[in-house]
């Protein structure tokens, strides 16, 4: 783990390590009770895992069990091209949505953060952008990116199945 300059920290691992943890929710997801899994985490857009469809028989394999494996688009300003792993089929690639015009009072009509991958490889824009949350030293703040997004949607999915656990 590598600390940064606001003290949190950002963890690298593997594509192996990701996709052996795919693996273990798959094998466990009964147990769990697993309703959505969410991945807030990425690698460059187009990224050679991409065409390699890494990881894709572990999504596939979740999402065919229904359970949407959500993951966050990344944050490259790439309008053509999202992060791997939300290139792989399968998973639900999540872009991050702002207000047009933040003010006092409340959010208005949104669009896609400027720094939010898009394009054809996106399936749903979640908030993203004045995301409230816990920050280092038991501390509040705002954070904005894909990864803020990403977890509304697998929230969203896993109340959805509460509610209707049969669909």
């Amino acid at each position: 783990s590598m600390p940064r300059s606001d003290g949190a920290v950002s963890v690298s691992s593997m594509d192996s390590d990701i996709i052996r943890a795919l693996t273990w929710l798959y094998t466990n997801r009964s147990a769990l009770r697993l309703a959505a899994v969410n991945l807030s985490l990425g690698s460059t857009p187009g990224a050679p895992s991409c065409g390699a469809d890494i990881g894709g028989v572990e999504i596939r394999r979740l999402s065919d069990a229904g359970i949407p494996v959500v993951v966050a688009a990344g944050n490259e300003s790439n309008q053509n091209l999202v992060s791997w792993p939300a290139c792989i089929s399968g998973a639900v690639a999540v872009a991050a949505s702002e207000p047009v015009d933040y003010n006092a009072t409340g959010w208005g009509p949104l669009q896609v953060s400027s720094f939010s991958n898009g394009g054809s490889g996106v399936d749903i824009a979640a908030p993203g952008q004045y995301i409230v949350s816990t920050s280092p030293g038991n501390q509040w703040g705002y954070w904005a990116g894909t990864s803020a997004a990403a977890p509304h949607v697998a929230g969203a999915a896993a109340l959805w199945k509460t509610y209707f656990p049969n669909e």
